[in-house]
């Protein structure tokens, strides 16, 4: 019946099943032939195996595969609306969760299945169920890479009730806590970040290693997630703000090597602080090598040029010690 559900053949699916195949049958993967047929978007073969096997339905729409997903999960997963409205009306949980703790409308969420999306908000899915990692549905749609101005113009987005929760979750935070605007940042995925902060998103959500969203973005050269950010309402205040280490944006960026990213925050007035260790983000420049970084930052700040760290390290001994030969030539070069 596998099989036959696979090869998408309906009649030898009707065959099988009038033999004797069961549809809640599981698989080694702990899958049934609803599983497959959902995955595919197979609409008249699962109303074929319901028909002729009545009695078997509500096991199979309630039956969790290894892990831990439903035909529902499957269906919204590969954003086969139709197939979603059809299960929901034979029965089908339309909360229950995998393994991971998605509900259909998360797994959907984070491949970008839209329309199913649509049809589990109409039909009444919970929208503030969180995965195992404390994700919600925003996170999830970031993190797969998906556009949250998809999301916005669902048709159930301008319903009151939608517009209320999506502000709850604006600053949510995971269990790393990390907000749908550090998802953004991390991943410069401009459109998004701009929906989170047009909607009012904090800037200054910190998570637990104490770094705002422009940490991140710098962290990955992110120009213009920085830019955007640096340049929002409340940009300002996170443009020196440190983590735990004592860094600021600017000391990540320079230990990167980013040199776009750090002319754009000197620009924009970041300072030099030194970080808990004594050290200036241009230390951090020569350590990793950067010598187009360090001489953007040198251009700025020469008087940067010989300070110590906490245990009496220029610059140059950073450079020597971490055996950066270009930086080290240049420094000499600056005396």
């Amino acid at each position: 019946l596998h099989l036959a559900v696979h090869g998408g053949e309906i009649k030898a699916v009707e065959l099988c099943l009038k033999n004797g195949a069961l549809i809640s049958t599981q698989q080694h993967d702990s899958s049934t032939p609803v599983h497959l047929a959902c995955s595919q978007g197979s609409y008249d073969i699962v109303n074929l195996m319901f028909a002729l096997q009545p009695q078997e339905k509500k096991k199979a729409l309630a039956t969790q595969d290894a892990q831990g997903m439903s035909p529902l999960h499957c269906a919204a997963m590969f954003d086969h609306p139709q197939l979603v409205t059809y299960l929901i009306d034979q029965g089908a949980n339309i909360d229950i969760v995998d393994k991971e703790h998605r509900s259909p409308l998360l797994l959907a969420a984070g491949h970008k299945g839209w329309r199913s999306i649509d049809v589990l908000l109409s039909r009444g899915a919970d929208p503030t169920i969180r995965d195992s990692s404390n994700k919600n549905l925003l996170h999830v749609v970031v993190m797969g890479g998906g556009c949250l101005m998809e999301l916005f113009s669902l048709s159930n987005a301008q319903e009151s009730w939608w517009k209320q929760r999506v502000a709850l979750m604006l600053n949510e935070q995971d269990s790393l806590g990390w907000s749908p605007l550090h998802y953004a940042s991390r991943a410069g995925q401009i459109s998004s970040l701009a929906s989170l902060l047009r909607l009012g998103a904090s800037v200054r959500t910190k998570d637990k290693r104490n770094e705002s969203p422009l940490h991140f973005a710098a962290k990955y050269g992110r120009y213009n997630t920085v830019r955007q950010l640096v340049e929002s309402l409340n940009g300002f205040l996170i443009l020196n703000e440190c983590n735990d280490e004592g860094k600021t944006a600017l000391h990540i960026a320079s230990g990167e090597g980013h040199t776009r990213v750090v002319q754009l925050l000197l620009g924009k007035g970041a300072l030099l602080h030194r970080d808990h260790q004594g050290r200036t983000p241009l230390h951090l420049a020569a350590e990793g090598g950067h010598l187009v970084t360090l001489t953007a930052i040198l251009s700025v700040h020469s008087h940067t040029l010989d300070q110590t760290d906490k245990e009496g390290n220029t610059p140059l001994h950073s450079a020597v010690r971490a055996n950066k030969p270009e930086v080290v030539s240049e420094l000499m070069t600056l005396n």
